[in-house]
């Protein structure tokens, strides 16, 4: 039986998570930040959108291509797709976001494989590239995951398509941006552990009635 490897993977995991959210501190009064949009700074040159082919295929070829669940789920590239012009090769700090979802959810691209550099961008990604030195990719994304709750960005009332355009975004320089961005990357690292931990519990559960049913355990 499996149960002996995956009840150490679990409890290794449940330790690693304890170390991984930011320390945050409650400030004596709210901090006020100046705003600007996701679209201002499309305007002003700091960030350019890329978007692939709705007609591009997914499920046959040789590249690999990071999917709008894939963004969702925070795995790595799970289609595939063939050479053509128009592709966009994702580069280590894009930030990518599903165009229709009932929540956003941003993710910034890393330097390996498993988190989407060198993969295709699908169809019904955004892939917002920064200018180097003047945005924070960790910050963007994280700001961009934090707009979901104020529906700002709803096209209209009921509708699951958002504008990520209107997302609001601080203008802060690139130093204070840094700061938030490392917090926002340990938040979501979390996130991704968590979900992790509760697939590894889950298989653990399964394997633990099985085994006992079965006699190939004992309580």
């Amino acid at each position: 039986t499996d149960y002996p490897a995956v009840l150490a993977a679990l409890v290794g995991e449940c330790g690693a998570l304890a170390r991984l959210p930011p320390n945050l501190v409650v400030p004596a009064a709210r901090r006020d930040l100046p705003m600007t949009t996701l679209g201002e700074l499309v305007r002003a040159g700091l960030i350019t959108v890329e978007q692939a082919s709705m007609r591009m295929v997914t499920e046959a070829g040789d590249l690999p291509v990071l999917t709008a669940w894939d963004v969702r789920v925070s795995r790595p590239p799970s289609g595939r797709t063939t050479a053509q012009p128009g592709l966009v090769t994702l580069e280590p700090g894009d930030v990518v976001a599903p165009v229709v979802a009932r929540e956003p959810m941003a993710r910034v691209v890393g330097e390996s494989a498993r988190t989407g550099a060198g993969a295709v961008l699908g169809p019904q990604v955004f892939c917002f590239r920064v200018a180097p030195g003047r945005v924070d990719p960790d910050f963007l994304a994280g700001f961009l995951r934090a707009a979901g709750g104020s529906g700002v960005m709803r096209v209209s009332t009921g509708s699951s398509r958002i504008d990520l355009r209107r997302a609001p975004i601080p203008l802060l320089p690139l130093a204070e941006q840094r700061v938030y961005g490392q917090a926002f990357a340990r938040l979501a690292a979390l996130h991704d552990a968590l979900r992790e931990t509760i697939a590894l519990g889950d298989t653990l559960v399964r394997l633990g009635f099985t085994a006992l049913a079965h006699g190939t355990l004992l309580p």
